[in-house]
């Protein structure tokens, strides 16, 4: 190649590099994870919202299912206890990995589970009781 020519071999590789970081790029971009993303309270149905605003009043940090997530739920710790409350009220406990989730309902104020009944007009109450009397294990 002669001095004259504007595009020798120098510049091809910058531009392939260029096209290469352009594509890496929209890629990461592409694949980023998008569980991440959390529903917004407003999106949530209202006996969540009203949940996750008493689990947010008593000092717990409440998580929005995610928005790839077809269903809505609410999720919280309390101490070594994950707990999971979906739209129709149904309370998954997860407390030890090599153990199956306790799973309780709470219908008309009243949370029921293979390991007994707890009457309370407020969810979050008859979970957090659930919790301290270790009623999942």
């Amino acid at each position: 190649m002669s001095k004259g020519t504007a595009f020798g071999k120098k510049e091809i590789f910058q531009f392939g590099l260029l096209i290469g970081f352009f594509f890496l790029g929209y890629y990461m971009w592409a694949s980023r994870d998008v569980l991440a993303v959390k529903r917004a309270l407003k999106k949530l149905p209202d006996n969540l919202q009203s949940i996750y605003k008493s689990l947010k009043d008593k000092g717990y940090k409440p998580e929005t299912s995610p928005v790839s997530f077809s269903g809505f739920f609410i999720k919280f710790v309390s101490g070594d206890v994950q707990v999971i409350i979906n739209a129709s009220q149904t309370i998954t406990f997860i407390y030890d990995a090599t153990k199956s989730p306790y799973v309780a309902e709470y219908r008309n104020g009243i949370l029921s589970g293979k390991n007994g009944i707890i009457a309370d007009n407020d969810i979050v109450s008859a979970i957090l009781q659930t919790i301290e009397n270790k009623d999942y294990e």
